[in-house]
């Protein structure tokens, strides 16, 4: 996968692709250092956010967080927060 540099975000919206998202295309945006990668999870209802990149042998994210239900997801852009958005909008 070839992952431009000056990508801030990438989103997938998931239901049955979740497992290939979380263990391939996630590892794969870790290793380009992509600083942030969502889930949007319609089957559980939630936003998945990954930061903090970690390449090597084993990418992955350092940190997870959580969002559902009435909660709001931060829309952060180069460390900074552009906005939050309602997860209950982003579900179907």
């Amino acid at each position: 996968m070839n992952i431009p540099k000056d990508v801030a975000l990438v989103i997938e919206i998931a239901d049955s692709s979740r497992l290939r998202d979380r263990n391939l295309k996630m590892p794969l945006c870790a290793s380009g250092r992509i600083p942030i990668y969502w889930i949007i999870n319609i089957v559980d209802e939630r936003v998945e956010i990954y930061s903090q990149p970690r390449a090597g042998k084993s990418p992955t994210y350092r940190q997870i967080d959580l969002f559902a239900g009435d909660e709001e997801v931060p829309l952060v852009i180069a460390g900074e927060t552009r906005g939050v958005i309602p997860v209950a909008s982003l579900m179907p």
